[in-house]
């Protein structure tokens, strides 16, 4: 009988900090997402020698646009970034492009806190790039949906 609670205790030690992390991750309204009602789309910052056929920001734009509940501001001037006015969180985005393979990397900032209310990182060959960032514009609009 013993060995039976033994098994039970490893097995709940080792899948609670699994649960638990997808449960974090997988859930915006945990992670505090559910409170911007305003955003702002950062231009994004290319690293390497790829040259997108689309624009992140002109896709994350046309798929958050409908968002009901989310107003999109302007981007802030590089003066402005510390101020808290107009957009409650900022869009960063960084297209990564190295050996045929592009990642782009999406993060949504508290633009008073600066904490990151979400993160995540998306790959892709260079000729499913327009996927990429479709599938990438529509699981950011997942997070911030009410």
């Amino acid at each position: 009988m013993t060995d039976r609670i033994k098994v039970v205790a490893v097995v709940a030690f080792v899948l609670l900090p699994v649960i638990a992390i997808a449960v974090l991750k997988y859930t915006p309204r945990l992670n505090g997402v559910h409170n911007v009602s305003a955003i702002s789309i950062l231009p994004t910052r290319v690293v390497g020698d790829f040259q997108p056929v689309q624009h992140v920001s002109t896709v994350l734009y046309e798929v958050l646009t409908n968002v009901e509940g989310l107003r999109i501001q302007p981007p802030p001037s590089t003066a402005q970034l510390s101020d808290t006015g107009g957009a409650d969180a900022l869009i960063l985005t960084v297209l990564t492009a190295d050996a045929g393979i592009v990642q782009l990397d999406v993060q949504i900032v508290d633009r008073a806190s600066g904490r990151v209310l979400y993160n995540n990182s998306y790959h892709s060959p260079r000729d499913q790039y327009p996927q990429m960032v479709q599938a990438a514009a529509t699981a950011l609009r997942r997070a911030l949906a009410r």
